[in-house]
């Protein structure tokens, strides 16, 4: 009636199962798509709104005799301040989130904790791959964020102002 398991015999049957192993690694890229998708279509449209709100602002600026290098820097540390912070906190929640949901299914059949505990591991190579796709969505949209804002028409913006 004793039994002996062996941990790598069970892990090998459970890697070999390709039903679960399909399962899992489309999860994997459909989660990494819905990643890439989301943040795009959100800092685009973030872009969209800023360009619109702060065009007056921009011609402002140009008019008091701010160079084109220095309007691009102004908009630069704007922007990468705003998606480093968005990318250090979203990193964070999602490890925090990580561990929250763990925890709440690594127990026993009693509802005792698991022995030995889960070990949560975090692959940064595929998180590395997401953020240099998301600097490349920022690259692009910034260019053309930077691009439109600084062919202002000035004499379109003090007729809209007044």
């Amino acid at each position: 009636s004793d039994k002996v398991l062996y941990k790598d015999a069970l892990l090998e049957a459970v890697r070999l199962d390709p039903l679960i192993t399909a399962g899992w690694k489309a999860m994997v890229v459909f989660s990494i798509v819905l990643i890439l998708f989301t943040c795009g279509v959100g800092y685009v449209a973030y872009l969209l709104h800023f360009a619109n709100r702060s065009r007056i602002e921009m011609g402002y600026l140009q008019s008091l005799g701010l160079s084109d290098k220095q309007m691009v820097g102004l908009l630069g540390i704007e922007h990468l301040a705003m998606v480093m912070i968005g990318l250090v906190l979203g990193t964070w929640a999602g490890l925090q989130m990580s561990t929250i949901l763990v925890s709440s299914v690594a127990v026993t059949e009693t509802g005792g904790k698991v022995v030995p505990p889960f070990v949560l591991v975090t692959d940064w190579s595929t998180v590395l791959m997401i953020y240099a796709m998301l600097s490349a969505i920022f690259v692009v949209a910034f260019y053309r964020l930077a691009k439109t804002m600084l062919h202002i028409d000035l004499y379109s913006i003090s007729k809209m102002d007044s």
